[in-house]
């Protein structure tokens, strides 16, 4: 059996009784921390087959994938009137292998419990959506070149776009933080996609489709969304040409005058895109967002000033969701993280505390104290 800490997909197939999604993720949580030391597990999907009898034993096979190389089964049979678990040996099985193809690239973790393992494709395989083969122009608030303090690319939220962010965010930040006229402010605009979640797919903008709906439709804010990763990925590729861009702007070779900014879904890819661009940014600051699962915490950056805004009655988007995923930051050693749980403020951004605290992360970049020290730009504008 692979190693647990190394594990890169789970996946269960079987019949699992018609009951609620309490007790299926309680069942969920039983088997995966039997099998890996209570590891993360990244996204769960289940697909319910008819209910056996009351005391019939709930056949179960357990696939371990590491880095979708190796695989191993595990019999288990789960009693749900007792609610006792038997364990048989690991037994290889090399057609699994050959399914791993269609799983995500970015491995991560996905539970699928269903009749059979022949089924397994038609569960969790998710093909990426297309792509655009770039983004748009951005749109610029603040010094043009060579004058400004620092840049901060922009990420909107889910519907959203690049110019409507700004109209919502500047105004109030340069009336309570004047210096803040010295940082350029790089606003994105996600492409227009088809998002799955919604039975008919609807044309919106978005940095990844959705292929769930907890936050909305299901009324489970606390529950992770399931994404399309190999749209995050491209939307991560597509930022950091522009954060490179950007530094380029500056005069720099790393990105010490670049931070990013993010909105809701906004937030969750701009962090996304922090913790995977190779250099480390000079900070970034996430509203109303969370850590998503298949996002890496590397060891590099644990200095780099971060700032979470969340209300505590957000319904989108939990702020325990958001609490939970952010931990991982503080388990991996990151020192510079600073979480502000505002009450009674729900899923809407731009609001009056979380103004306040962008101008604390701009002053923690450093890009509200002292002159703007332009140096020689190597080369402006977007690259490739």
């Amino acid at each position: 059996m692979p190693k647990r800490k190394k594990l890169s997909q789970i996946i269960f197939s079987g019949e699992l009784p018609e009951t609620s999604g309490e007790k299926r993720q309680g069942l969920f949580r039983r088997l995966t921390s039997r099998f890996t030391g209570g590891h993360v597990v990244r996204s769960t999907r289940f697909a319910a087959a008819p209910a056996p009898a009351a005391s019939a034993p709930l056949p179960v096979t357990l696939s371990l994938d590491e880095r979708l190389k190796s695989t191993a089964e595990t019999p288990v049979t789960f009693d749900a009137a007792s609610g006792r678990m038997s364990v048989g040996p690991s037994v290889a099985r090399p057609t699994i292998d050959e399914l791993s193809a269609q799983f995500t690239k970015q491995a991560s973790f996905t539970v699928a419990v269903g009749p059979s393992v022949d089924q397994l494709p038609a569960l969790i395989a998710r093909p990426t959506g297309p792509n655009p083969a770039s983004l748009a122009e951005p749109h610029v608030v603040g010094p043009v070149r060579g004058r400004s303090s620092g840049s901060v690319v922009v990420l909107h939220g889910f519907t959203c776009n690049g110019p409507e962010l700004a109209d919502e965010l500047i105004p109030p930040l340069i009336e309570q933080f004047p210096r803040a006229r010295q940082v350029r402010f790089v606003f994105l605009t996600a492409p227009t996609r088809s998002i799955s979640c919604y039975g008919e797919p609807q044309e919106l903008n978005g940095w990844h489709d959705y292929f769930t709906d907890h936050g909305g439709a299901e009324g489970r804010p606390d529950i992770e969304e399931e994404i399309d990763v190999g749209q995050l990925e491209w939307s991560a590729a597509q930022v950091h040409k522009v954060m490179d861009a950007e530094a380029a702007l500056l005069g720099d070779d790393d990105l010490s005058r670049v931070a990013l900014l993010g909105q809701s879904q906004g937030s969750c890819t701009s962090l996304h895109c922090a913790l995977t661009h190779p250099k480390p940014p000079a900070g970034w600051f996430g509203s109303i967002g969370q850590l998503y699962s298949h996002t890496p915490v590397p060891s590099d950056r644990k200095e780099m000033p971060m700032f979470m805004f969340n209300g505590a009655a957000d319904d989108c988007i939990a702020c325990s969701l958001s609490l939970r995923t952010y931990s991982r930051l503080l388990d991996a050693g990151y020192k510079k993280v600073r979480m502000h749980v505002a009450p009674d403020v729900g899923h809407q951004g731009c609001t009056e505390p979380e103004t306040a605290l962008l101008g604390e992360a701009l002053e923690a970049w450093g890009m509200l104290s002292g002159p703007a020290t332009p140096r020689t730009p190597r080369s402006p504008g977007i690259q490739g």
